[in-house]
């Protein structure tokens, strides 16, 4: 992230700053002007955003702080164009391989004494969310190293998990930029922030950076086949203290927010959103209840929205899979709810079917405000969506990109 002061700070401050950085000896950054045009084109055709480009020696910054290897430019693209919210929490498409429990260590090569504290101090305030995924401190090489490097003004950079659900490993963090004297509050804040990137969290204020950094003629960072996503149950609006915002204010800590910790929650689990047990769901906007058609006992057999008669084809047994998942089964048929794409025109349709343990099958069930859940397929990353936000009895029930209307969003209650 780009060491940026805020306008409330003096002019001739930024200006001391400034001087400072230029003082060092040598960087490893080159200007812009001497990226080969057929480097800028590939970042261009990934969807990465072009503006203020750095080249360090072994690869290159986009996006403030995000790192790009020379390998990667080796690789094929893979461009995926998604439905981008205008300001909420985002994650990537790559993200860790949990499998269950999963701990990471994390290495400060070379770091004071000071940073070494922060760096457990970042590490303390991931581990205290109780979440699948966990981190260690230890001595050396660490699956997330952390070294001490000068980026020309840049407080830190990382990158995102690799294709196989690996974290990034490596995060350079800049101690002249950052200040030997800067509170630990504020560095662990910093690491914090590079950790998120290596686990597959992109900038809050991705959409428009504008919203923490000063003003920049391009604050879109661009769509990218690193696949920003909303999370849903994060807000609309800019969250304007998150820590995964582009541009920090100088000392000042960014502990995680309310919607940080559901969005790291929600990759990541660790937290039972509900027992296991029998429940109704309810559809806010309507009223009515999930039902299997016609009581049917039949594979294929559509789930439909429809008023509560308390049948058993109205009741559904929730089974906790770990990392937020559940299995979903009518208690009438012990089918399990599946999503099925008919055809390639048509929503994915939500069917009962029997169990298989494929990911059409897994539902993460995400609290989206107090007592009201989104149902999210973990094939696709779509939640059960009422077709049409209809309230007619027998409407079909989908799934659809999370966009946070009522037809999205459900009530459980215990049978």
């Amino acid at each position: 992230m780009k060491h940026m002061l805020k306008t409330l700070l003096c002019i001739f401050t930024c200006t001391l700053l400034l001087i400072s950085c230029t003082k060092e000896s040598k960087s490893d950054v080159e200007q812009q002007a001497g990226i080969p045009t057929e480097i800028l084109s590939r970042i261009k055709s990934e969807g990465f955003s072009t503006y203020d480009i750095k080249k360090l020696k072994d690869g290159y910054v986009v996006e403030g702080d995000i790192f790009l290897p020379d390998e990667w430019f080796k690789q094929k693209g893979d461009v995926k164009k998604l439905r981008i919210a205008e300001a909420e929490q985002y994650k990537t498409y790559n993200l860790i391989a949990v499998n269950g429990n999963r701990q990471i260590t994390v290495s400060a090569e070379g770091l004071p004494l000071l940073f070494v504290q922060a760096v457990d101090e970042a590490i303390a305030r991931y581990n205290a969310l109780g979440m699948n995924l966990t981190f260690s401190r230890v001595g050396a090489n660490g699956e997330i190293r952390i070294i001490d490097q000068w980026l020309d003004g840049w407080l830190g950079i990382s990158g995102f998990p690799t294709a196989d659900g690996n974290p990034f490993n490596l995060i350079r963090i800049s101690v002249d930029a950052i200040g030997n004297f800067a509170p630990q509050g504020y560095i662990a804040a910093v690491i914090s922030h590079e950790m998120g990137h290596c686990i597959g969290l992109r900038h809050t204020d991705y959409f428009n950076r504008n919203t923490s950094c000063n003003p920049v003629s391009q604050p879109n960072e661009g769509e990218n086949a690193e696949g920003a996503i909303n999370i849903p149950g994060t807000p609309t609006a800019a969250d304007l203290n998150s820590f995964m915002l582009a541009c920090f204010i100088q000392n000042v800590d960014r502990p995680f927010t309310a919607n940080d910790v559901v969005a790291l929650r929600y990759l990541y689990g660790g937290v039972q959103p509900i027992p296991n047990g029998v429940y109704s769901i309810t559809a806010m906007h309507s009223g009515k209840v999930l039902d299997v058609y016609d009581a049917s006992l039949s594979q294929g057999a559509a789930v439909i929205q429809y008023p509560w008669i308390g049948d058993n084809n109205q009741r559904w047994q929730f089974t906790f899979l770990g990392n937020g998942y559940y299995r979903i089964d009518a208690l009438h048929s012990g089918l399990s709810m599946s999503y099925f794409r008919l055809s390639p025109f048509l929503s994915p349709q939500v069917m009962q079917l029997n169990w298989s343990g494929s990911t059409v099958q897994q539902w993460k069930v995400t609290s989206v405000q107090p007592g009201q859940f989104a149902i999210e397929c973990r094939a696709n990353g779509l939640v059960l969506d009422v077709f049409d936000a209809s309230t007619d009895d027998g409407v079909k029930v989908i799934t659809f990109p999370w966009n946070g209307d009522g037809n999205q969003r459900w009530v459980f209650n215990a049978q």
